[in-house]
C-alpha cells in the first residue's frame, strides 16, 4: 500500500533519497508556494528521521538532485546548480555531519553549459565507494575518501 508523505511541507519533491542502513529520507523540494514557478526556483533539502513522518531544513538553494550515502545517514551529497553559468559553476557539496556544514567537491566536473546535473547514484554492494555524477555534458565517476 501507499502513504503519501510530506505533503503540504515540502511541496514538490525533485530527489529523494533513503539511507539503507537505519531509513534516513532526504528530499529535494520545492517549496509549497514554489512548486509551479519555475523549474529554477530555491529548492530546500529536508531530512527525515522517522521515516517521513516529521521533516527538519538542512540546506536552501538551487539544486537538481541529492543522494544520501547508503550506509552513512549523514553523508550526503548535492548537485547545486547555476543560475547564470557564466559566473557560477555546476557544483557537488558534501556533508560528513548530517547537513551542519558543507564542502565543495566537483572541482574535476566539468561545468555543464545548461547550468544543471541530473542525478547522483552510488554503486551497488554492501559498502559503495565509488558514485556517479550526470548533468547534460555527461556521467563521472567519484570515490569516497
Amino acid at each position: 500500500s501507499w502513504t503519501q508523505v510530506g505533503r503540504g511541507k515540502l511541496g514538490g519533491i525533485r530527489a529523494i533519497s533513503v539511507c539503507r542502513a537505519n531509513g534516513t529520507v532526504y528530499a529535494l523540494a520545492y517549496g509549497p508556494k514554489e512548486h509551479f514557478k519555475s523549474y529554477w526556483g530555491l529548492r530546500t533539502l529536508w531530512r527525515s528521521d522517522d521515516r517521513g513522518k516529521t521533516w527538519k531544513s538542512l540546506w536552501a538553494g538551487h539544486a537538481s538532485a541529492a543522494a544520501v550515502h547508503p550506509n552513512d545517514p549523514d553523508r550526503v551529497y548535492v548537485l547545486a546548480f547555476a543560475q547564470d553559468i557564466q559566473k557560477e559553476p555546476v557544483n557537488l557539496l558534501r556533508t560528513t555531519d548530517g547537513g551542519k556544514t558543507w564542502t565543495p567537491l566537483a572541482d574535476e566536473i566539468p561545468l555543464s553549459p545548461a547550468g544543471y546535473g541530473n542525478q547522483i547514484v552510488f554503486e551497488p554492494g554492501p559498502n559503495p565507494k565509488r558514485f556517479y555524477v550526470t548533468h547534460n555534458v555527461g556521467t563521472y565517476v567519484g570515490v569516497e575518501k
